[in-house]
């Protein structure tokens, strides 16, 4: 890559951090059992991947969470730390970018629910409620959804890939109990219903604003798109 694009892309990238780090600022739904609370990012951070790619799409989520800290690496134990450095959102970002990439790459991407699905059950609490790792099915039915079906099915995916990655994370650095998973239950499906559709409409919000600033650009002879990597679903 040149350097003026890899410049290019650097400032890009910040921009969407910067995005990210103020929608993370906004606390809206509660997450069951932890007393913690699910951002505004959850509708916005899969996104970006979809939008910058799946290299630079993670890039920003993880910066977006620095940013919001002041750059203040958190305490805590490895897994701890990865739960608050945004590992979840930035693998759901990844996993976005990534279905505009060939079919190899999109099967690699099975590989994050499939591991998580194995380290939830592994788990002496997880092992009581196994079944509530099924929900991490869909990021991988997703990926070979029908043409049709395929943009809401990848935003569905993206969000369940941050539920699963967190879900793991929580249930290895927190006390939660069997109880808690199974009252989660009925409120997974809508809030990651509520997520996917807010990364949906992210994504089309996002893809508007980078064609009209490219037509805007056209005349200065500036092909804004090419330092993006917009998710198209009529490509696969």
């Amino acid at each position: 890559m040149k350097k003026g694009k890899w410049l290019a892309k650097g400032i890009i990238t910040s921009i969407f951090a910067i995005l990210n780090a103020v929608a993370l600022k906004f606390k809206i739904i509660p997450i069951i059992g932890t007393g913690n609370f699910f951002p505004a990012a959850n509708c916005f951070g899969p996104s970006i991947g979809g939008i910058i790619g799946p290299k630079f799409g993670p890039i920003a989520v993880i910066l977006s969470v620095l940013l919001k800290s002041n750059f203040k690496i958190p305490e805590g134990a490895f897994l701890v730390l990865l739960r608050r450095l945004g590992l979840p959102m930035a693998l759901a970002s990844l996993y976005f970018g990534a279905m505009n990439s060939n079919k190899k790459t999109r099967f690699l991407m099975t590989v994050i629910p499939i591991v998580a699905i194995f380290a939830f059950i592994l788990h002496p609490v997880g092992k009581e409620v196994w079944y509530f790792s099924m929900f991490w099915l869909i990021p991988i039915i997703a990926i070979f959804s029908p043409q049709k079906f395929r943009i809401f099915s990848v935003a569905l995916g993206a969000t369940f890939i941050d539920h699963a990655v967190g879900s793991v994370l929580y249930l290895y650095t927190m006390n939660i109990p069997a109880g808690a998973w199974i009252l989660a239950i009925p409120q997974v499906m809508r809030e990651r219903l509520s997520f996917g559709t807010g990364i949906l409409l992210s994504y089309f919000l996002l893809k508007t604003l980078v064609i009209q600033l490219d037509k805007l650009l056209e005349k200065a002879k500036i092909n804004l798109k090419d330092f993006f990597e917009i998710f198209e679903p009529a490509r696969l």
